[in-house]
């Protein structure tokens, strides 16, 4: 159970759902220029052809860059890490990091298939929830990989 609520708290209290509620925040105060946004990206035909494109590459990388957090590259790393108490909290913020991405690439895919029937605003709406959101994610990943091994070997005795 306890798990459970500070996998909530990690689903609630992040980067990316800070984001999403920015987005949502604008589109509800400014909607006009997410309608201006939304014409020009139902208009322009190349967008909607690659538009799941990098929603999909910043899952892909958020992926890759999960395995460095959860398996750093020195088996002395990997060891200090796994026995770690706070380890699962760990993998839980990973989890949760793999799974903004995966929605923002369903979000990429459902807009990609049913976006010109959605109106103009709603289009660029999700369109910059999946790309921004996935960007945040990716980029996370991406800081927590780099800084995990630095943090390791800073403050724990690797002789």
């Amino acid at each position: 159970m306890r798990r459970l609520m500070w996998l909530l708290f990690a689903v609630f209290v992040s980067p990316e759902f800070l984001l999403s509620l920015i987005l949502y925040g604008f589109y509800f105060f400014f909607p006009s220029t997410f309608d201006v946004l939304g014409r020009h990206l139902v208009s322009d035909k190349e967008v909607w052809k690659y538009l799941p494109t990098l929603p999909s590459a910043l899952a892909a990388y958020a992926f890759s860059m999960s395995f460095k957090i959860r398996a750093p590259s020195k088996e002395r790393l990997r060891k200090i890490l796994y026995e770690w108490p706070l380890y699962n909290l760990l993998v839980d913020r990973v989890y949760v990091g793999i799974l903004y991405a995966v929605l923002c690439f369903v979000l990429s895919l459902f807009l990609w298939i049913l976006g010109e029937g959605l109106g103009s605003s709603i289009s660029a709406l999700l369109f910059l929830e999946a790309t921004a959101v996935s960007g945040v994610s990716a980029l996370t990943m991406h800081e927590a990989a780099q800084k995990l091994p630095e943090i390791l070997i800073k403050y724990c005795d690797l002789k």
